[in-house]
């Protein structure tokens, strides 16, 4: 297998991309990320394995890099360098495991082969694919997460709690109008009829106005992601908005320490980029939640104690809590029994559903997922004992459940308020689910790799990232008429696609179903392996932006009034 140095291939970008001025090759990428689906960028998006992830890693390794004197933009030549950085980069993502590939793993039906495969496929979905959630979604974690601790907060920043988020709320606020100022020219006819001259396009033909706003967005794309401080100030005190932007905001002219494609990207917790003394550039800013959810656990957790009562508050109740209440938005009948941290001979449970003649036996894992290393047998033992912590007890405590239920005509139910008696023969069937805080990628979507049941006529559980799940039960409610017999049709389904499906997104696989659950079935019977097309996902963001789906915000922000 031929070496390369990681750390010298980085360098090799680093001197493709520093001949560049940081602000125009920065802005391009942060443009890219947001509009990549509408700037014609069709070639490079192909070559580029993870728009996001790799524009990210791009973007890093230009601010650790001193200023450049070129200014970048898209055209035959740059699309040369834009090639090479993916050839690059995909050359280091393939590395990183090829040192694997060993004879043992050529041997047919070997575990080293086996073993392999797990890594890959957890290694590749760690590193290159980002969480794909609403931003309500973020907003509700914060909410849910930190409203108890408003008071500490303000005591350690200055801000309340619902600041932070209306920091979010007006960067895409002061975003959507200077896309409609900055390309305000594109509603001028002149314009129009300039472009679409035959003799050929005329500058002078347009207003000072038209040609200004034009020549503008020509040099500066991505001028829609930048903003100044006078576009908050009027919502937001001067004093208050310098620490947000100190905290979340990375000085151009500061040169970064990075190098690494799998090295913590600073851009995580900072997604804003100080350009100048008056100007700062969106990067990313469905990263901002994320960055104040981060921000303000850390400075909670300034001690090891505080530490633990976030973790615990974290998982048994904010978790837990989000959990039920997605099922309680769902099942909004009356025939609805539900019972939460509940005892079964003397087992304590999480959640358990009674609706319609079927148990749904739910529970809640919040263990840490943790970064996959990159030597096979050492990365293979982590993520089965990762696995093992999460989905695998998860579903432990859920066959404890449903074997009373097969088992016996009566079980007890007690809770801290009641004890419960009930009839299993009146139960028609059972489903597992276990919810899990962090997404496990392929693991999790095909059980059949690592869960470990008792008897192989077992059914498995559906295993799912809390988000998701979300997600998928309000497209069930606004899609069909009876949408607690598509979900149950759904986990029947699920059973058997365990071992039959390559996916590392359950929201591809409930995609699949929208759109045709009978072929779904069929493609089951006929024995097919079956691997989703990652586009079927399109259909939550169409019904999102349709307002088919609403999530509902536990906070409004005054803000969002200036977006109606």
């Amino acid at each position: 297998m031929i070496q390369i140095d990681l750390e010298k291939k980085s360098s090799e970008i680093k001197t493709i991309i520093s001949v560049y001025t940081k602000e125009s090759f920065i802005g391009f990428f942060a443009d890219f990320i947001r509009n990549n689906t509408i700037r014609g960028f069709e070639e490079f998006s192909v070559k580029i394995k993870s728009k996001l992830k790799d524009s990210l890693y791009l973007i890093a390794l230009r601010l650790s890099t001193d200023e450049g004197s070129i200014h970048f933009e898209f055209n035959e030549e740059t699309k040369k360098d834009l090639f090479r950085i993916a050839d690059i980069i995909n050359e280091i993502v393939s590395y990183f495991l090829a040192s694997n590939y060993t004879e043992k793993y050529l041997h047919k039906g070997s575990q080293v082969k086996y073993d392999l495969f797990i890594h890959e496929t957890t290694f590749k979905n760690y590193f290159q694919n980002g969480v794909l959630n609403f931003v309500e979604q973020e907003i509700n974690h914060i909410i849910n997460m930190f409203s108890p601790y408003d008071e500490k907060i303000k005591e350690k920043t200055g801000l309340d709690l619902y600041s932070f988020i209306n920091f979010y709320y007006l960067t895409e606020k002061v975003y959507k109008e200077k896309v409609y100022d900055t390309q305000s020219f594109l509603l001028d006819k002149a314009f129009y009829y300039a472009v679409t001259d035959k003799s050929g396009f005329d500058l002078n033909k347009l207003s000072e106005e038209t040609k200004s706003k034009f020549l503008d967005f020509h040099e500066r794309p991505h001028l829609p992601l930048v903003f100044t401080k006078s576009d908050f100030i009027k919502f937001i005190d001067a004093d208050k908005l310098d620490y947000l932007l100190n905290i979340f905001s990375i000085d151009l002219e500061n040169k970064i320490d990075f190098t690494f494609y799998t090295q913590k990207n600073p851009l995580d917790l900072q997604p804003i980029v100080k350009l100048n003394d008056n100007e700062y550039l969106n990067i990313f800013q469905k990263q901002i939640p994320t960055s104040i959810y981060n921000h303000l656990f850390t400075i909670l957790g300034d001690n090891q104690k505080s530490l633990t009562q976030l973790y615990q508050r974290r998982g048994k109740l904010v978790f837990e809590e989000e959990t039920l209440e997605i099922f309680k938005n769902f099942f909004k009948d009356k025939n609805t029994k539900i019972f939460r941290n509940y005892y079964l001979n003397g087992c304590e449970q999480d959640i358990l559903i009674i609706h319609n003649k079927i148990a749904y036996i739910i529970e809640c894992k919040t263990s840490k997922f943790r970064e996959p290393l990159r030597n096979t047998e050492k990365a293979y033992t982590r993520i089965k004992e990762d696995f093992k912590t999460s989905i695998q007890e998860g579903y432990n405590q859920c066959l404890r459940v449903e074997n009373e239920i097969f088992n016996n005509d009566k079980i007890i139910i007690e809770t801290k308020n009641e004890k419960v008696e009930i009839d299993t023969n009146h139960i028609s069937n059972v489903f597992s689910i276990v919810v899990t805080l962090e997404r496990y990628g392929a693991i999790q979507t095909d059980l059949s790799l690592l869960l470990e049941k008792e008897n192989e006529e077992d059914y498995y559980p559906l295993s799912i990232f809390i988000d998701d799940l979300e997600i998928f039960l309000l497209s069930l409610y606004k899609k069909f008429n009876n949408p607690y017999r598509k979900f149950e049709e759904y986990l029947e389904i699920r059973q058997s696609l365990n071992g039959k499906i390559m996916s590392a997104d359950e929201l591809d696989i409930c995609a699949m179903f929208l759109k045709n659950s009978i072929v779904l079935k069929k493609l089951i019977s006929d024995d097919a392996f079956i691997i989703p097309d990652p586009l079927l996902q399109n259909i939550f963001d169409e019904m999102y932006f349709k307002k088919e789906i609403k999530i509902k915000l536990k906070y409004k922000s005054k803000i969002l009034d200036h977006f109606n």
